[in-house]
């Protein structure tokens, strides 16, 4: 015995002048006892909220995107494990590294040069980043000199808050925010 199967469609239905709907049609084949199709079995289902909550969601994420890519401030996020796997592009032109030489590094890595204000080293486990991962306590206005692979020593004001991105049961996260203060130092 063939099995026939089943169709599925997707349906805009004008409403109006300016509405749709949007439905999604499934056609399933019935046969009898002998195999014979009988006849088709619809079901219409109303997919319009989940389309447009969708549409809402990419068009809110594309605003976002906007956003990051072109404000002045630094940002890059951390996982609870301390890696940076967010990066915009003005923590890259700050710190003078692309995007993929700032992902997967974490705050207390060696190769960041990172100075206190009277030049002692700033230690890793000093970082804000850190320091917010480890207590949950923000950080705000932190003075670090960061010294850029061109040599250029830059020096930036940093704040980190914890962030529940997937929720509350997921370990958090560290968002990181930074500007350079290093012509208002001069």
């Amino acid at each position: 015995i063939r099995q026939a199967s089943p169709l599925m469609a997707c349906l805009e239905i004008p409403q109006g002048s300016d509405q749709v709907r949007h439905v999604q049609l499934v056609l399933t084949p019935v046969c009898g006892a002998h195999g014979k199709l009988d006849g088709w079995a619809a079901v219409l289902r109303d997919e319009t909220e989940r389309i447009e909550a969708d549409r809402e969601h990419r068009q809110d994420l594309a605003l976002l995107d906007t956003a990051l890519r072109t404000m002045d401030e630094g940002l890059v996020m951390h996982r609870a494990d301390g890696t940076i796997d967010l990066v915009n592009p003005a923590a890259e032109r700050i710190l003078g590294l692309s995007a993929e030489q700032i992902r997967g590094r974490v705050s207390s890595d060696p190769r960041w040069k990172c100075l206190h204000e009277d030049g002692r080293p700033f230690a890793g486990p000093e970082h804000p980043a850190m320091v917010t991962l480890r207590t949950g306590v923000p950080q705000n206005g932190v003075l670090m000199g960061v010294r850029q692979p061109s040599g250029e020593q830059r020096w930036i004001s940093i704040s980190s808050r914890t962030v529940n991105v997937f929720g509350p049961h997921e370990p958090a996260r560290v968002v990181v925010t930074f500007r350079d203060v290093t012509e208002e130092r001069q």
